[in-house]
């Protein structure tokens, strides 16, 4: 079980999930559930945690002794005790969420505050005056670059500060870089990074794959592999393009289609098994290769029929009917 984050004066936003809540509460009657509804909320209060002690908790809740004793054996499934805290799972894991989100969230303010500074739209750390200083890291920005004439009261320290420590590096760290590139570059999130890695393998992929059909579809498919799956698609399709380029120009056909090369997982093939299949010397291949030249000769023979009919149409001074293929 993932361990408790420490109790802070952060006020994360707290995800409340109305349809897991009253699926999870359904055999409740009204009070346990208002009762449960509002044990979540004073949890999250306290990093995810109540106390231990069913009557510390009931003193917390502000429950009677009497309304305590209908509601708790209800609350008490839901609320385990680990060590010295009551915890539950879901709320843990939520709590976690939004914890990370919100280290997220200073990285980017950080950044940004950087890049501004870099690029000359905020004036440096050392003009900023210190009542102005902590609303710049929150935001990345400020309303007024003038600092107040009038003295104003220290403020307290805002629950989303950015001061180093724990892994957030300083202004200083960040401004390090001399390249506004750089600096743009930091402020790339690490999903549209990793977009763009993966559409650019795709048209790797796509300029080598030998046949060309079904990009649009063929690209979604590709952004659903593993990236073992896309390495591994990308290193034997360039022997599979190879193959084919030396194999016979009537032979073409048989290139399986895109998606049924990665849908069928084809680039785990053996190479000697695309090597019969461009020779003609599969077993598949020649059953594929019979198979067309049935097609064909049906095409040919519906042809050759469809001249004749109108033929005897024309003949006649009549306009033969449109015959369905």
């Amino acid at each position: 079980m993932a361990k408790r984050p420490p109790v802070e004066s952060v006020d994360y936003s707290m995800d409340f999930f109305v349809k897991d809540f009253l699926v999870a509460t359904l055999p409740m009657t009204g009070p346990e559930r208002a009762a449960y509804a509002l044990s979540l909320v004073l949890a999250w209060t306290q990093g995810a945690s109540l106390p231990t002690d069913p009557e510390r908790l009931r003193r917390f809740m502000h429950y009677e002794t009497d309304e305590w004793a209908r509601v708790w054996p209800a609350l008490e499934p839901k609320w385990p005790a680990t060590g010295d805290r009551r915890v539950n799972r879901r709320q843990l894991k939520e709590w976690q969420i939004a914890s990370d989100r919100l280290d997220v969230y200073r990285m980017r303010a950080l950044s940004g505050v950087a890049a501004r500074r870099q690029l000359g739209l905020l004036p440096p750390a050392s003009e900023v005056a210190p009542e102005v200083e902590p609303e710049v890291a929150r935001y990345g920005s400020t309303t007024s670059s003038t600092p107040s004439p009038s003295p104003s009261p220290s403020p307290s320290p805002s629950p989303y500060s950015l001061s180093p420590g724990d892994g957030v590096p300083s202004s200083e760290e960040v401004t390090s870089s001399t390249s506004s590139r750089a600096i743009v570059g930091q402020l790339l999130s690490s999903r549209e990074v990793r977009r763009r890695e993966i559409l650019e393998s795709f048209e790797a992929f796509w300029h080598l794959y030998p046949r060309k059909d079904g990009k649009g579809a063929v690209r979604e498919k590709w952004k659903r592999l593993t990236p073992d799956q896309r390495r591994a698609a990308l290193t034997a399709v360039v022997g599979f393009s190879q193959i084919w380029e030396a194999a016979d120009v009537a032979r073409v056909h048989l290139i399986p289609m895109p998606m049924t090369w990665l849908n069928q997982g084809r680039y785990e093939d053996d190479p000697k098994a695309w090597m019969r299949m461009a020779a003609g010397d599969d077993a598949g291949a020649q059953k594929t290769i019979q198979k067309q030249l049935r097609a064909d000769e049906r095409r040919t023979v519906r042809d050759e029929h469809k001249k004749w009919v109108e033929q005897l149409y024309e003949e006649a001074g009549a306009v033969a009917p449109e015959v369905e293929r």
